[in-house]
């Protein structure tokens, strides 16, 4: 029998879903209608009234418990958003615990980044195999996906049944809620992260320079650069510049 899924078990339940790269479930700051608390005068026997209207003596109400799940689509799916969106609709609100419901599910858009860096390599080290490698490396930073592991992967870790076990069933494996919580979505990207993932990269001995592009063609920035509200960093290769 499913059990109500927690919060972070809800997490691997929508990235289980088919077509999803990863995702995010954020608490509501506000509900959408809006709702406001009133208590009556005592002469109308004091009940308290939530309603959607705000008026006299009345105060916004801030409701717990409730989330906004936000979902990165998988490039390598073709799966129409809608179609995912009804899909973890239907995972999360089959395992929901009492007092939990979520105010929206959407695919969120991606935001392009571009980047400059100029790197100095071992010249004993293929540049081409180095290029592709900075590449990769900067790519999973940007947009990280959540690793599934099978049931031998995990015992190899020394993780007890009971552990591996403990959490929701999912289709395509397991998910570590440990590397799970560290996943959490980007609201600023800094240079000095960009340039220790390149600098991880086997045969890179020097980094010389890295800077963001606020936008192709416009404005760098070589200190950090602040993402857009609701959106996922991607790396634009095209249009970004590695020598």
């Amino acid at each position: 029998i499913d059990r109500p899924a927690v919060l972070d078990e809800a997490a691997k339940l929508v990235i289980d879903v088919d077509g999803v790269k990863n995702a995010w479930l954020e608490p509501a700051s506000q509900a959408q209608p809006s709702l406001f608390y009133r208590e009556k005068p005592s002469l109308e026997t004091g009940e308290k009234v939530i309603r959607l209207k705000d008026g006299a003596g009345a105060n916004p109400l801030a409701l717990q418990g409730l989330y906004r799940v936000l979902i990165e689509k998988s490039a390598a799916s073709g799966k129409d958003g809608n179609i995912i969106v009804r899909e973890v609709a239907e995972r999360l609100h089959a395992q929901r615990g009492l007092a939990i419901d979520f105010e929206t599910i959407q695919v969120i858009a991606s935001q392009d980044i571009q980047f400059q860096a100029s790197v100095e390599i071992d010249p004993a080290i293929d540049p081409d195999d180095v290029y592709l490698a900075i590449l990769e490396k900067i790519a999973a930073y940007l947009s990280p996906s959540v690793a599934f592991k099978t049931l031998d992967e995990c015992l190899a870790q020394h993780q007890s049944i009971d552990a591996i076990f403990d959490g929701p069933l999912l289709n395509h494996g397991f998910i570590d809620s440990d590397e799970l919580i560290k996943l959490k979505r980007k609201k600023n990207l800094y240079v000095s992260d960009l340039i220790r993932e390149i600098m991880d990269v086997p045969g890179v001995l020097l980094v010389e320079q890295v800077v963001f592009y606020v936008s192709v063609g416009g404005k760098l920035n070589d200190t950090a650069l602040a993402l857009e509200a609701d959106k996922v960093p991607i790396l634009d290769v095209k249009n970004s510049q590695l020598t």
